[in-house]
């Protein structure tokens, strides 16, 4: 059967017992789906599962999938996200990948970054960046362990959703490339006319039902692939039908390699009218979530929303966390206090999770690197010709202190803050002798030799940042 992409009218809640001897869910203000026909009927305005995006426990939410400003023509899309965001309260039931449930609960809506503005909606973002959505959080944050993995699609449920239906257990083969049944196989091909040139079992779940996909070999043009249910005898499929050119071969997403891959199941259940699946299509530039149902004979597929999968994606810098800094630069030397920093770029000195960043002004005389982990924290400054340079944990800032004068600074980190602090002052005769020198290691005069030995061991690996590109604030 051929996929049906209808929107989805106000419930994130509603999604309605559709299908009904062929029958499509019909249009409404309130808790149905938008389709062609009106069943006469009675609807199930039960709460069907949501897709929480996963990050950390305290990084959970419903991403927002189409915007949230009021389209100028009816969008039943949008009024199903209107709903969501109504009743987000209701959904209390997280599928963990053990397969049992945590409680949550809903802590509130992110729609604005850090400084005020309008997060981004229909897109996938790394943990470090905000996206707009729906946040959750674990009622006994201990539940986390159970899932091993950050930018993690899991299922969310109503209380309500549960008194009416039955989870299935799933199984994931995907891993295990088992084909479908030759008997499954050789139906489709007799049902489509057409030669199956591979096929496979993703998904095992509970009443004997078995998951994949067939694809067919190109003919006439054209390149088919299904999406297929089996259960004994029976055997149902949704088309997805792909490009197909004769020198790049067969397409449906960027990057597939020629090859269909299903969709990967979340969780199933069976309730009253029939089974419902919750699925996410992955592609490497994309990701689609949505429901497959199974009504009276009838199965076809939902799809909710379309997400951007951001890959290389910048970690953002925020004007709140900038003015934090100026203050702190103006604390250290009032000269910065008629210094502007616009330029940044994020540097991990001693190369572990955690970054440190570093800020310059427009001419770039002067500048500045800060520990972020924790309270930032102000490493070393930069101020005309006294430059700083990065090592493997460790960064030195080395330059001219007036005629004849030659100044050093070097600071260690350790677990991503500032350990130790090794400063060197040295005077030269115009035939470059030295006339006098001093080194301080942590605020205390120390001997030539400590000096040199504290230098040469963290100044031993320079680090493979040798020259950093900078980003303009706000770019």
């Amino acid at each position: 059967m051929k996929i049906k992409n209808i929107l989805l009218a106000i419930a994130a809640t509603a999604f309605v017992a559709a299908c009904h001897n062929g029958q499509q869910p019909a249009a409404s203000t309130d808790d149905t789906l938008l389709a062609d026909d009106t069943p006469e009927e009675v609807v199930d305005t039960t709460p069907m599962p949501m897709f929480l995006y996963y990050h950390n426990p305290d990084n959970m939410q419903v991403v927002f999938w189409i915007s949230l400003a009021k389209p100028d023509e009816p969008n039943a899309n949008w009024d199903l996200q209107q709903r969501t965001r109504r009743i987000a309260s209701q959904y209390t039931k997280l599928l963990l990948p053990n397969g049992k449930f945590a409680d949550v609960k809903f802590t509130g809506e992110q729609t604005k970054d850090p400084d005020g503005g309008d997060l981004e909606v229909f897109a996938l973002h790394h943990d470090y960046a905000p996206s707009a959505g729906l946040n959750y959080a674990f009622e006994n944050k201990k539940d986390a362990k159970a899932i091993k993995y950050g930018g993690t699609m899991l299922v969310l449920v109503t209380d309500e959703y549960l008194e009416s239906h039955k989870m299935l257990a799933v199984k994931d083969l995907s891993s295990r490339q088992k084909k479908m049944p030759t008997t499954v196989v050789k139906k489709l091909e007799e049902q489509y006319g057409m030669k199956a040139l591979r096929s496979t079992v993703t998904s095992e779940f509970d009443g004997g039902y078995s998951f994949g996909s067939v694809q067919f070999k190109p003919k006439g043009g054209k390149v088919l692939a299904l999406q297929v249910l089996a259960c004994g005898d029976s055997v149902y499929s949704i088309e997805e039908w792909g490009n197909y050119d004769k020198t790049e071969g067969a397409t449906w997403n960027v990057d597939d390699g020629g090859e269909y891959i299903p969709s990967h199941i979340l969780a199933a259940f069976e309730g009253p009218n029939g089974i419902d699946i919750c699925f996410i299509h992955g592609a490497p530039e994309s990701t689609v979530t949505g429901w497959m149902t199974l009504r009276d004979g009838q199965f076809e597929s939902f799809e909710m929303g379309m997400f951007y999968n951001y890959i290389d994606e910048p970690m953002p810098f925020w004007k709140k966390d900038l003015a934090k800094l100026q203050k702190i630069l103006e604390k250290h030397d009032p000269v910065f206090k008629n210094v502007k920093m616009t330029k940044w770029t994020y540097v991990w000195i001693d190369n572990d999770d955690e970054r440190e960043i570093w800020l310059r002004s427009d001419d770039e005389e002067y500048g500045a690197i800060f520990a972020l982990k924790g309270e930032p924290q102000l490493l070393c400054t930069e101020q005309g010709s006294n430059k700083a340079r990065l090592y493997e944990g460790a960064v030195s800032v080395t330059g001219s202190c007036g005629s004849g004068c030659f100044n050093m600074e070097v600071v260690t980190l350790k677990d991503s803050r500032k350990s130790r602090r090794l400063q060197i002052y040295r005077l030269t005769a115009p035939d470059n002798s030295i006339t006098e020198e001093e080194y301080k290691l942590d605020g205390k005069t120390t001997d030539k030799a400590t000096g040199e030995q504290f230098l040469q061991q963290a100044l031993k690996q320079e680090h493979y940042l040798k020259n950093p590109s900078f980003n303009v604030f706000n770019n």
